[in-house]
């Protein structure tokens, strides 16, 4: 997919040209096309029909998960509801805010288990922000949708940004583009100690001067300082390795590349793109410092009728990644080793069906998991989006 329908999703923190974070496609309008023609008119003439848009989804889930022992398979039927509204106070600023189910206290998913004899559901705002638009450039503070090129394996495609944040798109050449892209994460913060941070940079390029097909290369650098884990519980702290003070044995300074190659070698109905990740910690306190993943993606799902394939493997060393917003597909945050294969079908713009098959196990153990066989998990998920 080109640069600005990446963007598109972006805003919204979905993409269709890698794998959602729960392997479903999700059909979520953004509000790009709306912001370019509202940045052509004169500020503070937008009616009020302008200025005020709504988007969301719904999601229902079947899971099937089985691994050895005979009270290893489990059954779940699972569901999600978002929703989001921006109002536009003129044609440089606009303000966002997002309603999600599940627990607000897990940044990593929305999804609520259908369980608790009945219970009703929870209901937290998982975004709020400002958004402005000066000289070219994105400007976001608050708590705001993901504005790095991404896949499951560093950032959850749930987690949102919290601190501010700015992109700007830069036009190399007639086919050719470079986004820079810069955050600052406050994590968690202490009244008496120091705070947790993340200072982080990327740069995005695009080239589409070939037929048929373009090439994608972002490189980021995340720097992590974890001065505070007051406000962390065991399931932010997931599966990196913690000393017997409770803090982190290593530091994270992660260098996180992704290259992505689109091609039309079987004409422009058979579209196939190749996508590859690799991530270095260099804080790490040992070699357990590394991982990879790569996605091989045939077709895609941009109109009623479509579908799309995918086989991808990854593997992750114990302390390779921050694991409090890493992926949250299998039970394993870090430490694995992950097939994923997926076949998504539109059937129609708004409402899209998807089957994905994830088999992992441990890569090392240092983790201190309970997991050390291969284990299975099916998912069925129907999407409604609008």
């Amino acid at each position: 997919m080109t640069r600005q329908m990446d963007a598109l999703q972006r805003k919204l923190d979905e993409r269709k040209q890698e794998a959602p974070a729960d392997g479903a496609v999700d059909s979520l309008p953004g509000r790009q096309e709306a912001a370019d023609a509202q940045s052509a008119m004169p500020a503070n003439t937008l009616s009020q029909q302008d200025r005020l848009s709504f988007s969301g989804d719904m999601r229902l889930r079947y899971e099937h998960n089985t691994g050895p022992g005979v009270m290893e398979v489990r059954n779940r039927g699972v569901i999600r509801g978002r929703l989001q509204g921006e109002y536009a106070l003129n044609n440089q600023i606009t303000l966002g805010a997002r309603m999600v189910t599940g627990n607000p206290d897990d940044p990593n998913t929305a999804d609520v288990t259908l369980s608790n004899f009945n219970d009703d559901l929870q209901v937290s705002l998982d975004r709020l922000f400002v958004n402005g638009r000066w000289a070219g450039a994105d400007f976001y503070a608050g708590k705001f949708p993901q504005i790095f090129e991404r896949t499951d394996l560093v950032w959850d495609g749930d987690v949102n940004i919290q601190g501010i944040g700015a992109e700007r798109q830069f036009a190399l050449g007639p086919s050719t583009d470079l986004t820079a892209s810069s955050v600052y994460f406050l994590i968690d913060e202490d009244a008496v100690g120091p705070d947790s941070q993340m200072a982080g940079a990327q740069l995005a390029l695009e080239h589409g001067g070939f037929k048929g097909g373009h090439a994608d290369l972002s490189v980021g650098y995340y720097d992590y300082h974890i001065g505070s884990l007051t406000g962390a519980d065991q399931g932010d702290l997931r599966s990196n390795r913690t000393g017997p003070d409770g803090k982190y044995l290593s530091d994270f300074r992660l260098v996180d590349v992704i290259a992505a190659l689109s091609l039309e070698p079987f004409g422009g109905d058979l579209p196939l793109t190749f996508k590859a990740e690799y991530v270095k910690n260099f804080g790490a306190v040992d070699d357990e410092n590394s991982a990879f993943a790569g996605d091989i993606f045939l077709r895609s799902t941009e109109g009623p009728g479509d579908w799309r394939l995918r086989y991808g493997y990854a593997e992750t060393e114990t302390d390779a990644v921050f694991a409090a917003f890493s992926n949250d597909n299998i039970p394993l945050a870090t430490d694995y080793r992950l097939h994923t294969a997926a076949f998504d079908y539109a059937l129609s713009r708004a409402v899209s069906l998807n089957l994905t098959w994830y088999r992992f196990r441990p890569n090392s153990g240092l983790s201190n998991t309970t997991l050390d066989e291969w284990r299975d998990r099916v998912r069925l998920n129907l999407v409604f989006g609008f």
